[in-house]
């Protein structure tokens, strides 16, 4: 997942005239740790615990990057399944049936065919908007690229 937020430049530059980059920089990274955790799904907390926000401070392009650690977090993101990139069920590979422990109270384990699996939430999408505006934030989804012109 990625995407890039376009600030107009004099307000960029109005802001680090009056409070420095490394001030900027700092006021994002507490911004948005604070944003990207209310905005995460949350189940087990797993997801919203492993957001790591880092700060750079390179010369001319000063840098906050919001990395979420979890091996699946791409996946609440842009969705699996039908409402995913591959736009097909999901189905087991080798097995007769997909099969798991359901989270609802008393459930036993679930046994299907396929699923249509999970409606992407854009959280990543929603922390950058909600930090830069919507009119500043470009969102690149997956795999991570801008689109093609």
């Amino acid at each position: 997942m990625a995407g890039r937020v376009v600030s107009h430049k004099a307000e960029f530059l109005t802001y680090v005239r009056r409070d420095g980059a490394d001030g900027w920089v700092r006021e994002v990274e507490r911004k948005g740790t604070a944003v990207g955790k209310a905005t995460t799904p949350f189940d087990t907390g797993g997801l919203a615990d492993s957001l790591d926000v880092r700060r750079r401070f390179p010369a001319q392009n000063p840098t906050v990057r919001f990395h979420w650690r979890e091996a699946h977090a791409m996946f609440p993101e842009v969705g699996t399944g039908l409402y995913g990139p591959l736009k097909r069920w999901i189905t087991p590979r080798t097995a007769q049936a997909l099969s798991w422990i359901s989270s609802r109270p008393g459930g036993g384990r679930v046994f299907a065919k396929r699923v249509r699996g999970q409606r992407p939430q854009r959280y990543v999408k929603r922390t950058m908007e909600e930090l830069f505006g919507a009119e500043h934030t470009q969102y690149f989804g997956w795999p991570g690229r801008p689109p093609k012109p």
